[in-house]
């Protein structure tokens, strides 16, 4: 069985130098607890929105890197 806290899906946005945002796309049903991406963009801000857990209201995020 899964952990509870285990992000399931969420949602990765990507701001422009204009400072709009466009969606970069969800990512859905995982079942590990380090999520490794590479991404070809260059921009001036990520955002991560939280869909889906495997059970958990709230989750806490311990490292986030963008290289």
């Amino acid at each position: 069985k899964l952990p509870e806290t285990l992000v399931k899906s969420f949602r990765l946005d990507w701001q422009d130098a204009a400072g709009m945002w466009h969606e970069l796309g969800i990512f859905e049903n995982h079942y590990r607890r380090e999520v490794l991406m590479k991404l070809d963009i260059e921009c001036q801000a990520l955002r991560f929105t939280l869909l889906e857990t495997y059970g958990a209201e709230q989750v806490k995020i311990f490292a986030w890197t963008v290289a």
